[in-house]
């Protein structure tokens, strides 16, 4: 009978080695229960020293951002701007800093440089009042106006490309869902709601192409300076066009140091130096 009770113990806590054994001391039963505290006590301390690292991670991060506004504040704009581009360039910042950045260039009189930070933080937060009101404003101080876009292309200035993913999703799933609702049904309103989901489907698929494919080949750019606009990748070449500061211009082709570009409606080759890439 005692050692049917020490078995028992042994299988209360989940000792293998002993049930296989079938045998074993009460001596090395009764130090089970304080492996399992130790082996707790371990998993504990590595728990807690996980959120010790993720907290100081996040401490961190905030005394970063801190850091910048204080140089802001300061009017130290040049040094605001070296660190939220620094942020940026080590891909630790979201469109805060990018637009932080912009604010930056903008009290420093670098109107071209600014609009181009706008612009990639649009990209990133398409809705953002602030950034569309600083972008207009900007416009109107450069006298620019943008490409012109199709009307599914023009949608890459309210969504992002991760929501247009997301719409597709879930609009697939749900077409799917009354598509069979009406297989077992046959009901009418479960008709027009599949049909009424591949409408929409079909447009965010298309949005989503546009997003993605719809564009030029090159992407966006901002022109950085004035630039004479020419008729082929080559200074020797006539000047076409003058392009001026903060212009967007859509990039299409790149030979030899020169760029193929749609400026509002003239199209020519500037020099790649003139342009700074949005994308």
């Amino acid at each position: 009978m005692p050692e049917r009770k020490i078995f028992a113990l042994r299988l209360r806590h989940g000792s293998r080695r002993d049930e296989r054994r079938g045998s074993g001391s009460l001596e090395e039963v009764e130090k089970t229960p304080m492996k399992n505290i130790k082996r707790f006590a371990a998993r504990f301390m590595r728990q807690l020293l996980a959120l010790m690292i993720m907290t100081s991670a996040i401490f961190v991060s905030f005394s970063g951002a801190d850091e910048g506004e204080d140089l802001y504040r300061k009017q130290n704009w040049r040094g605001a701007f070296e660190f939220y581009k620094s942020r940026i360039d080590a891909d630790q910042g979201g469109w805060e800093d990018c637009y932080n950045a912009g604010n930056c260039l903008f009290r420093m009189g670098k109107y071209p440089e600014a609009r181009l930070y706008y612009l990639r933080a649009k990209k990133l937060s398409p809705r953002s009042r602030d950034i569309n009101y600083n972008l207009q404003v900007l416009g109107e101080k450069l006298d620019v106006k943008d490409v012109p876009q199709s009307a599914l292309a023009s949608l890459g200035d309210i969504f992002t490309e991760d929501e247009f993913r997301t719409a597709v999703v879930v609009v697939t799933w749900l077409f799917f869902f009354a598509a069979m609702l009406h297989v077992f049904t046959k009901s009418e309103l479960s008709l027009w709601l599949a049909a009424a989901l591949f409408v929409t489907g079909a447009f965010a698929w298309g949005a989503l192409y546009a997003k993605m494919n719809g564009g030029p080949k090159g992407g966006y750019g901002i022109v950085m300076r004035e630039e004479g606009m020419q008729s082929g990748p080559g200074a020797s070449y006539k000047v076409i066009a003058s392009v001026p500061a903060g212009m967007k211009a859509a990039i299409y082709d790149e030979e030899e140091g020169w760029l193929f570009v749609r400026v509002a409606a003239s199209s020519g080759w500037i020099r790649k130096s003139a342009l700074a890439e949005i994308d």
